[in-house]
């Protein structure tokens, strides 16, 4: 080989490895510079910092699985407001005196929820018999509270709970359906502690009949 192709040969060697260098450095980020978030992760952040809590594996929980029942044994939130019809109601009214049924119900558009009412509301003679009182609480308005009270005929205090100051107090908030009530009862002694709860992932509701079973169980 003449000394001609010789340093032909080297100059097409030396461009092949410089190529080969170039596309190695175009693909690496220097030392430093921070990769451009992808689009999940920036929804992520954004569903956190605009809310109380964050999805989970792009599935936000349901509301079931993400009630804070306040558990047997502890103190009922020590609750004061107003019924549908401005009357005062508390929990100090009850405590040492009669044991207390609180029914959340999910608010007056809900017939299923006016179904469980008005069973109650059939056999309250034999709630208050047992010496235990019944209210009831959704996030309804004071308009809406009256009139689910007077299309059920019920008797027993309504109370509207807009703020949602009792429905986050005792830990029944629906997070998926505008933060309204989850179906709960809760059944309160007369020390004020809860001896009992119900609240089912399919929505099924506890009815007056299974309620006062479960009265005569606890020994409100």
């Amino acid at each position: 080989m003449n000394m001609q192709a010789l340093i032909v040969l080297t100059l097409i060697a030396s461009m092949l490895i410089g190529t080969v260098v170039m596309v190695f450095n175009t693909g690496t980020p220097e030392d430093g510079t921070k990769e451009t978030p992808s689009v999940e992760t920036t929804t992520a952040k954004t569903a956190s910092s605009s809310s109380s809590y964050s999805p989970v594996a792009g599935k936000e929980e349901s509301g079931f699985e993400r009630l804070t029942l306040i558990r047997k044994g502890f103190l009922a939130p020590n609750f004061k407001t107003t019924d549908a019809t401005g009357t005062p109601v508390s929990l100090a009214q009850y405590t040492g005196k009669h044991g207390l049924v609180v029914i959340f119900y999910q608010g007056e558009f809900c017939s299923v929820c006016a179904a469980q009412l008005a069973g109650v509301q059939a056999k309250l003679s034999e709630f208050k018999a047992k010496g235990v009182h019944v209210i009831a609480v959704s996030a309804d308005e004071k308009a809406g509270a009256l009139k689910r009270k007077g299309e059920s005929g019920l008797t027993f205090p309504i109370v509207p709970d807009a703020d949602r100051k009792l429905i986050n107090a005792f830990g029944v908030t629906n997070h998926t359906r505008g933060n309204i009530a989850y179906p709960t009862v809760y059944f309160i002694d007369k020390k004020g502690k809860v001896a009992d709860t119900f609240a089912d992932d399919q929505m099924q509701r506890l009815q007056a009949p299974d309620m006062l079973k479960r009265i005569d169980a606890l020994k409100l």
